[in-house]
């Protein structure tokens, strides 16, 4: 039934290509801030990381942090803590700016996760499917697995024809085929069988659990065949230098289809005229 589907926004290929996806050669810099709740106290072991990279820290007792980092240009803040919904701040680095988050209590979330009840026994009946459409399927997603699947939440409604999943905490993944321990805080999931389209969004942090020789192979590997490389190839306008070879469509008439439609036209006029 998975062939069905097509998803509204793009798989979340990062989790197999395991890159970070800036770099820069500057020398390393602070990003420092305070976590706060919605009455001004200080969150403390709140998680606080760029999207998608390998750069993360933690709140102190006072909800101070301090991010070490090179990368430059434009990024996304992530800080979650159980409790509170996961605040996202986008800023372009370098920056001097001390930054203060106030974090607002999970009550106030969204109504399918607050008051609505879920399948109890969710992950029996959904698991594999979520697995096979959230992380993928071939032999990278062979070799990754969530670690705490108890997190999450199922809830299937027959008269919609829909499925939506939430995490009550952070999802730990591990990806051994590229050597990656992912932390992935999960937005949104809905898969609608109606509409055969599939919608998740979330916020990855990697930490390095390998870097043997074989695992580098691996992701330049599996990142030279991805998707990205070739989106990247488009926007930077180095499709050629890529390897790739990009020839322009042409669409042309099939005379053959052409007269037998010309001649079936003149038959039905006939048919049509006759007495």
């Amino acid at each position: 039934m998975r062939d069905y589907f097509s998803a509204q926004m793009l798989r979340w290929f990062i989790l197999f290509l395991g890159i970070v996806i800036y770099s820069s050669s500057f020398a390393q810099k602070g990003l420092e801030g305070k976590v706060i709740d919605a009455r001004g106290v200080p969150v403390a072991g709140a998680s606080v990381y760029i999207n998608n990279s390998t750069v993360s820290s933690s709140s102190d007792k006072d909800g101070r942090f301090r991010l070490v980092t090179n990368l430059q240009g434009n990024i996304e803040l992530v800080i979650s803590s159980i409790g509170f919904q996961t605040q996202t701040v986008n800023l372009v680095l370098p920056t001097d700016q001390s930054l203060q988050i106030v974090l607002q209590p999970k009550s106030i979330e969204i109504e399918e996760v607050v008051v609505q009840a879920y399948d109890k026994d969710g992950w029996q009946q959904w698991g594999r499917y979520f697995t096979e459409t959230f992380i993928g399927l071939g032999e990278n997603a062979e070799k990754t697995k969530i670690l705490n699947p108890d997190v999450l939440r199922f809830r299937y409604n027959k008269a919609a024809k829909k499925l939506r999943v939430w995490a009550v905490e952070t999802l730990q993944i591990e990806n051994k085929a590229l050597g990656y321990h992912i932390k992935y805080d999960l937005g949104h999931y809905e898969s609608d069988f109606a509409e055969r389209t599939i919608q998740y969004s979330g916020y990855a942090n990697y930490t390095v659990l390998s870097d043997k020789r074989s695992i580098r192979r691996n992701r330049e590997k599996t990142y030279n065949s991805s998707f990205m490389k070739f989106v990247r190839s488009i926007y930077n306008a180095h499709w050629a230098q890529d390897g790739y070879t990009v020839r322009a469509l042409k669409k042309l008439r099939n005379e053959d289809k052409f007269e037998a439609d010309s001649i079936l036209k003149v038959v039905n006029r006939i048919v049509q005229y006759t007495p």
